[in-house]
């Protein structure tokens, strides 16, 4: 069935940035896509930052506006505690200015950091928002605190988040905060619909918030824009031989560089255990680049920084072997999404979404999933000891069901209906 042409209004206060992550990344992904497919997108999104160098990150095709206001921190780093008023503040206002927006267009797609918004978007307005990580029910978003997966439900246990020895009245303050912001989800999610990426952080809200939130809600992938992937690396004139090139194996990690997505931790037991003559390279920003280049940088580890979307995709291409240590439990990477399209085995852990995205191997055991980092490197060692070349060759215009375009109808019936 043919979609009529829509308007669509994507908001997310991610965009626009000169470093996009894979939420940002996510939307600018799906804006584009839809443009191609005859629809209008418009992105609103943070006031104040729509310069040359964002758009050349981002590389939307169509028009932005910059309404959006950055969340304040509201001191609550100085004071120990999550403030109970600061998130409902912010969500009313970020529903004015969507509420103001939104005349004259089919539909608003949020994809962002403030899931409760939800809840004050007026019931005319056809609002969708997809959840992207687990801010549903955790006010940090990753569920990961102190070097560990956070598994409580407990809402004062959240208070430890907020600082590392919370007293009585800071326990109580952050506890209030985190009840109230997931009693405001629950009405978000019970008033507009909902999009998860992955069924790992549908099941983990649904832990925390009644069943009767989930009714307007579904689960659908994220997705990478294979044509786009297939075309920047095809155009590299690196990357003319279908074959690896000669000498010691590359293993690329693409990631932030923070305790959460495991980089130090991977870093640390590569370090301990050797490396069989291996290049591993680093490709990511974040606020522990600094140490972790300082300390680890070698004649066998290299730090790249923040690259463009394009050069990370080359980089990953030339590579033998993509490793994504995330210690928290990913959503559903797009890193390892485009690692298996463009042919490379993946090395990641056994957590959160990674395993439902077996789905999209090219061939089976090229996503490998470890219970720990320790496991994970003694098998890249292994791995790249014994024959660091060998996986089965793979035609990259041949296109899976992790692009953009396979995914793209769920999201216009959800749009739809």
């Amino acid at each position: 069935m043919t979609v009529p042409a829509l308007k669509i209004l994507m908001v997310s206060e991610t965009l626009p940035a000169r470093q996009l992550g894979g939420l940002a990344k996510h939307a600018v992904t799906l804006a584009n896509t839809l443009i191609d497919e005859g629809h209008e997108v418009t992105i609103l999104g943070l006031a104040g930052q729509d310069d040359d160098a964002s758009r050349r990150e981002m590389g939307f095709k169509g028009t932005v506006i910059g309404a959006l206001a950055l969340m304040p921190g509201w001191k609550e780093g100085l004071l120990g505690c999550f403030n109970p008023f600061k998130r409902l503040y912010f969500a009313r206002q970020m529903a004015q200015t969507i509420a103001a927006h939104a005349p004259g267009f089919d539909v608003v797609h949020y994809h962002g950091n403030l899931p409760i918004l939800a809840a004050f978007v007026p019931d005319h307005i056809n609002f969708v928002q997809t959840r992207h990580d687990q801010g549903i029910e955790c006010l940090v978003h990753v569920r990961f605190k102190e070097g560990q997966v956070c598994t409580s439900t407990d809402a004062a246990d959240c208070a430890a988040c907020a600082t590392p020895f919370p007293n009585a009245l800071q326990r109580m303050m952050s506890a209030q905060a985190v009840k109230t912001y997931r009693q405001l989800a629950t009405q978000a999610l019970r008033k507009h619909k909902t999009i998860f990426v992955s069924q790992a952080i549908l099941g983990n809200a649904q832990r925390v918030l009644p069943a009767s939130a989930f009714t307007r809600a579904q689960v659908v992938h994220n997705f990478i824009d294979e044509h786009r992937v297939a075309q920047a690396v095809d155009s590299s004139p690196t990357l003319s031989s279908t074959t690896s090139p000669p000498g010691n194996p590359q293993v690329i990690i693409a990631s932030r560089l923070d305790d959460a997505k495991g980089v130090r931790q991977f870093l640390a037991e590569w370090q301990r255990v050797g490396h069989s003559g291996a290049r591993l390279i680093v490709v990511g920003d974040g606020p522990l680049r600094e140490a972790f280049e300082s300390e680890y940088t070698s004649s066998e580890v290299t730090f790249l920084r923040h690259q463009p979307y394009t050069t990370t995709l080359q980089l990953t291409a030339q590579s033998q072997i993509s490793v994504v240590p995330s210690q928290c439990e990913e959503a559903c990477s797009t890193t390892i999404l485009e690692a298996l399209f463009l042919g490379l085995p993946c090395l990641a852990l056994n957590r959160g979404g990674n395993p439902e995205l077996a789905r999209y191997q090219r061939w089976p055991g090229q996503l490998q999933l470890f219970d720990t980092i320790a496991d994970l490197v003694a098998a890249l060692r292994d791995r790249l000891a014994l024959h660091p070349y060998a996986h089965p060759p793979t035609e990259r215009t041949s296109w899976t069901n992790s692009d953009v375009r396979a995914q793209l109808p769920r999201i216009l019936h959800v749009y739809e209906n």
